[in-house]
């Protein structure tokens, strides 16, 4: 059997303690929709069964998120949010979690970004929760200001400022970032150490939009870069918009 450090995704048969491929597993854990986060322990000899004659090593079952019922859209920025950030893990969690798909992921047009999030919304038929991240923070504030539309909520993370140096230039009609009072709850994310928006931007777009403001302190870019996993911190503001 594989060390612990070495695990990824499997899971033991009581029967025969072969292991199951990694992808199997996969597909078994998200679709019982129990466990999803990979954060993995020391001990290789505990084992729990998990029904249906699987068993795993209890010491390596993932961290759980909640199970949600709120349809919640998820919004990357510029490049997508990839296997390792806590947006696609919450989402891999969770089948009320749906990503707003973007044409062009690299070279963002914010009117476009805004087309895909309202028809994206128009189409859940409830009023969804959105979890945007970086760049998606500019295309909801964006949205925001010319929609007719509800939603129940917005988690605005780690907001990008348009006048930074770092500003990627593919990204196009972002700028100048509407600063008025959303109608609808939100709640923005900021680090002390983000290289692509200062804490006073952060806080500037918060006190405009009508959200409430949370500093976690020096995180980067609350990415994947961050080290975060499932980020628990982030859940609970998270499902705070849900109650």
């Amino acid at each position: 059997m594989a060390p612990a450090s070495s695990l990824s995704w499997c899971g033991l048969s009581p029967n025969t303690y072969g292991a199951f491929s990694c992808q199997e597993e996969k597909e078994f854990l998200t679709g019982k929709a129990f466990f999803s986060v990979y954060r993995f322990a020391v001990d290789p000899f505990a084992f729990l069964s998990l029904g249906n004659g699987v068993a795993c090593i209890a010491s390596e079952i993932p961290e759980r998120i909640p199970i949600v019922n709120v349809p919640t859209l998820i919004l990357p920025g510029i490049g997508n949010s990839d296997h390792a950030h806590w947006q696609t893990l919450w989402e891999s969690a969770n089948s009320e979690f749906v990503r707003v798909q973007q044409r062009d992921w690299k070279n963002p047009v914010c009117d476009e970004w805004v087309d895909a999030l309202e028809q994206t919304i128009a189409k859940t038929g409830r009023s969804p929760v959105l979890v945007a991240h970086s760049l998606g923070c500019l295309c909801v504030a964006h949205w925001a200001a010319c929609t007719t539309l509800k939603i129940k909520g917005a988690l605005l993370v780690a907001p990008p400022d348009p006048e930074e140096a770092g500003f990627p230039s593919e990204a196009i009609g972002f700028s100048p970032v509407p600063l008025r009072s959303f109608g609808f709850p939100s709640t923005v994310v900021a680090s002390s150490n983000d290289p692509y928006g200062s804490l006073g931007f952060a806080r500037s777009c918060a006190l405009a939009w009508g959200s409430h403001f949370v500093n976690i302190g020096p995180a980067g870019h609350i990415n994947s870069e961050s080290g975060l996993g499932n980020w628990s911190e982030g859940l609970a503001l998270y499902q705070e918009l849900t109650a």
